[in-house]
């Protein structure tokens, strides 16, 4: 038992992402609380693994029989909302197969676990993925809802915005940020990166470039458009997925993504933005989608 506790820890002092925000797993229909997930959790680089932690409450059988039996469970939800942010965060792994369930007695306070017999029943998942999505929305903004930007029930876009990959390039304790468009394509846009709840930003540029950061979730501030909850991890590159749009048209625009986020620009300009669909004025007949890597004339 002491083993396994040391196993948690060393989750925890790495990358493992734990609740102060609330979360909650659906699984075949079933949902349950949980207290936070760890991505790679068995350190081996395999970028499509994740380690879930909490009680599973009505999910442990699914869990059980899968893990028994090696057969793939299909989708799993993780949705996070935090009491002092509008934004709430749904990560979407697909085509999920069971390779670990543990149950335990631990007690849990400030992101770590101790194992007790006085404690509350808590399991420890250990899954393997083919995708994972993620997408945050700001919930719905004056004057613009989903259905009268399309006149129709709009989908959030669930474009992954960037990507995660080991760097054995990288020591020490950070992880570092990246903006990278191809050399032809020449840009300026300002990034700036915030640290949850923090007004000032812990690293900005102008162009292609790179930052090393501290482990945690950042806000990315692309010029007029944000990402939430960016991670960053020890040891490992988060590369942003952008392209360039090039507006030629000499009039001001709004721009609106389909999870409610909107900017006003005033034409001809050029902008980074992350992939995803988004749409002039709001208007369905008036779309673009940004390419990773490639510029988008409108």
């Amino acid at each position: 038992m002491k083993i396994f506790f040391l196993i948690v820890a060393s989750y925890l002092l790495g990358n493992c992402a734990f609740a102060q925000s609330k979360m909650i797993m659906t699984v075949k229909d079933q949902k349950c609380d949980i207290l936070g997930y760890a991505m790679d959790p068995d350190g081996s680089g395999n970028q499509k693994s994740i380690s879930i932690f909490g009680p599973m409450q009505n999910a442990e059988t699914i869990f059980q029989l899968s893990y028994a039996s090696g057969n793939p469970i299909g989708n799993i939800v993780i949705s996070i909302s935090n009491p002092s942010s509008p934004a709430n965060t749904t990560i979407t792994l697909t085509e999920v197969t069971v390779y670990g369930f543990k149950q335990y007695l631990s007690t849990y306070a400030n992101g770590i676990f101790n194992i007790s017999s006085n404690g509350n029943e808590n399991a420890e998942l250990k899954c393997k993925f083919n995708k994972i999505e993620t997408h945050t929305s700001s919930g719905t903004e004056s004057g613009i809802s989903k259905e009268n930007i399309m006149g129709e029930n709009l989908n959030a876009t669930t474009d992954q915005k960037w990507e995660m990959q080991t760097d054995p390039k990288l020591t020490g304790v950070t992880g570092q940020l990246v903006l990278q468009m191809p050399k032809e394509i020449p840009i300026r846009s300002h990034l700036q990166a915030f640290a949850a709840g923090d007004s000032k930003a812990a690293t900005s540029w102008f162009g292609n470039n790179t930052g090393k950061l501290l482990p945690g979730s950042y806000d990315i501030v692309i010029e007029k458009y944000k990402l939430s909850n960016v991670p960053i991890e020890k040891g490992k590159t988060t590369r942003l997925k952008v392209g360039l749009l090039n507006f030629t048209p000499r009039q001001p625009i709004t721009i609106v993504d389909g999870n409610q986020q909107k900017f006003t620009m005033a034409g001809p300009f050029k902008i980074v933005l992350p992939v995803g669909t988004y749409y002039i004025d709001g208007k369905k007949d008036k779309a673009f989608t940004m390419k990773d890597g490639e510029q988008t004339d409108y």
